[in-house]
Formats: structure tokens, sequence, C-alpha cells
């Protein structure tokens, strides 16, 4: 094997006692010095002033990698290589596909952006099949070897990157390019593929129909619907032309949202897995035990359900808190929320304002940085003072949310530190639990 080494500013003691039981030698505060491995990768978030990148460009650039690159390499011995991109939802879908993968037999190479709950982390080795999410933050996708793609969506996000959100569509037009390529018919962009000038050979769609009726009419590789109730869906899959006998499975993941990705992640094993047994895979959609940090109960608190989501962008919180309404009608939805970056939030603040007050009570926390400088006039109060203040607050004590009488429902909400502040807070008061399936 490998020897591995890493830095990161950002690292806690917990986190580095963490890689260090798995053989990986980690350290905080970058150190030109220690670098001397045969590889050496980087994010798009390391500058080319970084002290240790900048000393291997100096001295041995041929070593530097981008993690795409890296990816690439990882993955390049598979004759399959799923590669799954859109604005939200591709942690949890890679995980599916995975999960998918694996209870169908195959023995698949699995990396994850988040950690399946199957997995110990985030990645499982394997042969002949990769399944992998890509970065469309800054446009890295572009240079995935993928063989089979799937594009769950195209929302408003990253444009201090790219620009405007044109840019960034045509960014994903030129990743769709690649075929074979599934896209959500739902999403109102990815609708009007191939027109406006995609270049798209081997371009299919799947999509969530109203009802039975337009199911029955639709044209895409795989269609669905809710008969009944958000937490069944019955979908079916061309083949030749023709669709297949009707299906249905029990979500083990609430929201309308879980159910539109796994019909795409269904229609993308179709692209490369020619004998699909459907019995197996309605199956393993039953049973799929979800994803860190994706609408994850991680404890009890007075009474009250404590759940834990990744979702950073508008559409992400919006699709949670439907997700939760849906499962607790008769409960207050009370969210404790930490914007992610400052641009983001400089860029969609009332967006967050209007998706926020959509639940019952919001509070909000200080911006997580991710290491970017600040922007002045940007923080957490430009987006609560375009709330309701008898609806939004900020928060000093996590407390707070537990303390209003009623019924309710608290979620932990975004992509910095919030998670880790939510596991303490329950820890210190033994209310904790990891293992919890809902």
């Amino acid at each position: 094997g490998y020897q591995v080494f890493g830095s990161d500013a950002k690292l806690s003691s917990h986190d580095i006692a963490a890689l260090e039981g798995e053989g990986i030698q980690a350290y905080g505060p970058p150190d030109p010095g220690r670098i001397h491995q045969e590889t050496v990768v980087y994010s798009s978030a390391i500058s080319e002033s970084h002290p240790e990148r900048a000393a291997v460009a100096a001295n041995n650039p041929h070593s530097l990698l981008h993690r795409m690159e890296f990816l690439n390499r990882l993955v390049e011995h598979c004759r399959h290589r799923f590669g799954i991109a859109g604005t939200h939802g591709k942690t949890s879908s890679t995980a599916l596909a995975g999960w998918l993968l694996e209870q169908l037999g195959c023995d698949p190479l699995i990396i994850a952006g988040g950690r399946p709950m199957y997995l110990q982390g985030g990645i499982r080795n394997g042969q002949s099949i990769a399944v992998f999410e890509t970065d469309e933050s800054d446009a890295s996708f572009l240079k995935s070897n993928a063989t089979v793609r799937l594009i769950l969506n195209v929302d408003e996000d990253h444009l201090n990157h790219y620009g405007s959100l044109s840019a960034l569509q045509s960014a994903f037009r030129k990743f769709g390019s690649s075929g074979p390529v599934i896209v959500n018919r739902n999403d109102p962009f990815l609708a009007t593929w191939p027109a406006g000038g995609t270049d798209v050979a081997d371009l299919h769609h799947y999509e969530v129909c109203e009802n039975r009726q337009k199911a029955d009419a639709s044209d895409a590789l795989v269609a669905g619907y809710f008969p009944e109730s958000d937490d069944r869906m019955v979908f079916r899959i061309r083949s030749g032309g023709q669709p297949s006998l009707y299906n249905e499975f029990r979500l083990p993941v609430p929201g309308r949202h879980f159910a539109s990705n796994a019909l795409g992640v269904v229609g993308a094993l179709k692209l490369f897995l020619n004998d699909l047994d459907l019995v197996a895979l309605v199956k393993a959609l039953n049973t799929f035990p979800g994803t860190e940090r994706r609408l994850q109960q991680i404890g009890e608190y007075r009474g009250a359900p404590v759940f834990d989501d990744y979702g950073h962008h508008p559409s992400e919180i919006s699709a949670v808190l439907s997700a939760l309404k849906q499962r607790y009608p008769d409960r207050e939805i009370r969210v404790v929320f930490q914007p992610h970056r400052y641009t983001r939030t400089k860029e969609l603040a009332g967006e967050f304002a209007r998706t926020l007050s959509q639940s019952d009570h919001a509070y909000v926390l200080p911006i997580y940085t991710a290491g970017e400088e600040a922007i002045q006039g940007i923080d957490e109060n430009s987006i609560l003072k375009l709330m309701d203040a008898k609806k939004a607050s900020p928060i000093a004590d996590l407390e707070e949310p537990f303390r209003e009488s009623g019924e309710a429902v608290v979620l932990f909400l975004g992509a910095g530190s919030v998670s880790s502040m939510a596991r303490n807070f329950l820890k210190e008061r033994d209310a904790f639990q990891d293992t919890i399936r809902t």
C-alpha cells in the first residue's frame, strides 16, 4: 500500500486522531518541509500561494495533481465509470448507486463526498464498476473520465466562480456532451435538452410524473409517480423502446427529491447493466440505509427528534423542510442554520430568507467562512433582516430551540461546523444516537 500524509489548517485534534487511526499522518498548519511524497493532491481551495503547494510546484511540479485528476486515476481501471453531477443530491445518489450495485452482486468502487451509512467512510474499494460524485463548484467535473453520466439538477450556485447562471449552465452542457448521459426532465433547464446546442449523441431522461396515465405516455427511459402518498414510488423502465412492468418501492429516505434522484440512479444503471434484475433492484431500494448528514436523525432531546442535514442551498433546505413536514405534520419544525460562505450568503440571502420562512422558527448562526475572506456588510443578519422577527433570530445557546413550548422537531442545517456542534450538544446531554434508522 501507499503511505499517506496530509495537512489541513482547520484539523481538530479529534480529526488528527481519527486519521492516524487509519494510518494517515495528518497535521494542521502547512509545513513545506514535510512534503517529500511521489504524488501531492490539492483541491481548488488550495491557492498557488499555499506554502506546501508552492514548494512542490517549484521543486517537483509533475507530482502535483488536482483532486479531479487524482479521482480519474483512482477509477481508470474500471470498465464502467459512473459519474454523478448536479447542484444537489450528489452524495446521497452516489451512496444509493453504490448500495444498489453492491446488493445486485457487483463489486463497485464507491467514492462519495459523505459517509454512506453502510460504510465506515466514504470509500469502498472495487473493480469493474466505479460510482463517484463530481464537483461542479470549480468546473473540475469537466475533466472527469466518467463513461456514464447522471445530471440530477442545475441550480443557481457557485456564481463566484462562474460569474453567471448561464455560464454555470454552459458547463453542465459541456459535461453532458460526453454521453451516454441521463438527465432529470423535471428540472426546468435540463428539460430543454437537447435544445440550445447541446451536442449529446446518447441522451436519456428520467422524470416523476403526476399520475399513472402521464407515466404511461412518457418517453423517458425511467418514469415514476406517487400512487397515494409521498412515501411510495411506482416506476417503470423502457427497454428496447418498450416499458417494463411497473415496480413499486417504499422510500427509505423521506422526500420527493430522494425519489426523483433514485429514478435517475436506476436509469443510469440500466445504461450499463443489460440484465438488470428488477426484483433484486426493488428489494435493494427498499433497504437503502441512507447517508450520514442527509436528513439523519441523530438523537432526541426534551421530546424533540433532532435531525442533522448538510443542506446549505435554498433548494436543498426547501426539500428537507418539505420532507420533515410530510413526516411530522402535527409538529413545529425549528431550524438551526449555519450559512456557508460569504459569497453564497451575499448572492442568495433573499432565497435563504424565503426558504427558512417555511419553518416555524429559524435560528441563524454566524457564517461558516470555508476559508473565504469576509465581505463587508455580509453576515447572518443579511438573512435575518429579510425575515419576520417573530419567526427568526440569532442564536447564542443551542438550548434555545428546545425551550419553546409545544411538540417540535429540531433540524440542524449547514455544510460547516454546525453538525459537530449539534452532535457535541447531544453527547453532553447523553441524547446522541448515531445509529437511528427512520
